[in-house]
């Protein structure tokens, strides 16, 4: 089994650099496309 980390920023640092939300946003997106990777290949 094998288990990934993707690290991102907190939310409470977010709150005092807002510039860094694109970063965070780019996170969250690779979060969702390893967890779709991580379902497809679940499902074959």
């Amino acid at each position: 089994m094998t288990i990934r980390a993707l690290p991102t920023l907190h939310p409470a640092y977010l709150l005092r650099q807002p510039t860094y939300k694109r970063h965070a946003w780019q996170d969250l997106r690779a979060i969702v496309t390893a967890l779709e990777a991580t379902e497809k290949s679940a499902a074959s």
